[in-house]
């Protein structure tokens, strides 16, 4: 496991993209798109780097000139970067401080915060936050002992409450958390678990289909980890970036929804703190977005790296800390 790097402040995130060449699956209006997340603003202490209520801005990410909008500010543990943006309400969603007490965080499109506690503290966190579009859902994975859990996420007024859905098989067992992606043009659901308390280490790609209650494994691998899974829409298929270790070697790759994996880019330019990254996919562009901690720099410096479907590098920037949770708004 690599150990946690100390942050000391950030930039912040998203933005509009040009039109289209042509419209992808489920998307009524694809162009432009947005990029919104948060980001480090100030110093989170040291030591670890996890500070239990980090303020971190808000806003939204303009890829072609690595610069960001400032909506609002937002109290973020730093270790949950992930979010989600609900299209049924307008608003950017996001756990804070998600590690033991799990607060969940609403954010409008204006920049203001309601914060909704947990209503109970009988469970461990929760991570992939994903906004199900096909079914008008919110969900999320709850950490467990011996499998992980899907649960849908329901806002309320003061407090959020949770349903289960479905077991995993396994459990995401690394300091990173699990990721997870939709097709919104089914509702299939799939998402990437790792183990590295498994002699070798291993990683399962996941699936449970629209409907159903029952996850199966479709793709695993040894001496590999998986980060920052995503679904295209327009291409029917996933992408991330695989992760073979001891040597850090990050290669970009697409996995097939039946679980066939071939390598679009090896070797990439960029080595992954699977503690403090995000990724996103623009469909309508066609370009997979990530952003990490900056190997070999300071603590405040990350790489934004962008690449096309095919799997080549179209732009890369260094800025000023890392954005977490991007996701995108069509």
């Amino acid at each position: 496991m690599k150990s946690l790097i100390t942050l000391t402040g950030l930039a912040l995130l998203a933005i509009t993209f040009h039109s289209c060449k042509k419209k992808p699956v489920q998307m009524a209006t694809p162009c432009p798109t947005t990029i919104m997340g948060f980001g480090f603003s100030t110093p989170i202490g040291s030591g670890s780097g996890v500070g239990p209520y980090a303020v971190h801005s808000f806003g939204t990410l303009n890829t072609s000139s690595a610069t960001g909008t400032v909506l609002g500010s937002v109290n973020a543990y730093s270790f949950s970067k992930q979010g989600a943006y609900s299209p049924a309400d307008n608003c950017y969603y996001t756990f804070t401080d998600s590690a033991y007490h799990p607060i969940l965080c609403k954010i409008s499109m204006t920049g203001s915060v309601t914060y909704l506690s947990s209503p109970t503290l009988s469970y461990r966190y929760f991570e992939a936050l994903t906004y199900d579009a096909f079914h008008n859902k919110l969900l999320a994975l709850k950490g467990g002992t011996t499998s992980d859990t899907l649960v849908e996420i329901i806002p309320g007024s003061g407090t959020f409450s949770y349903t289960v859905m479905c077991n995993t098989v396994g459990r995401n067992n690394w300091s990173s958390p699990a990721t997870m992606a939709i097709n919104s043009s089914t509702g299939d659901l799939y998402y990437v678990l790792n183990d590295i308390s498994s002699t070798p280490l291993q990683f399962s790609v996941q699936k449970i289909a629209s409907g159903t209650a029952t996850a199966t494994v479709i793709a695993a691998d040894t001496g590999k980890l998986i980060l920052g899974l995503e679904y295209s829409n327009g291409g029917n298929c996933l992408y991330a970036v695989r992760e073979t270790t001891p040597a850090y070697i990050f290669d970009f790759v697409k996995i097939g929804t039946t679980g066939s994996m071939s390598v679009l880019a090896a070797g990439l330019p960029i080595v992954v703190n699977n503690e403090y990254y995000s990724t996103c996919i623009d469909d309508c562009n066609s370009k997979y977005i990530i952003n990490s901690q900056k190997h070999g720099l300071s603590f405040d410096s990350s790489l934004l790296l962008q690449l096309n479907l095919s799997g080549t590098v179209l732009q890369t920037n260094t800025i000023y800390g890392v954005y977490q949770g991007m996701d995108v708004k069509y």
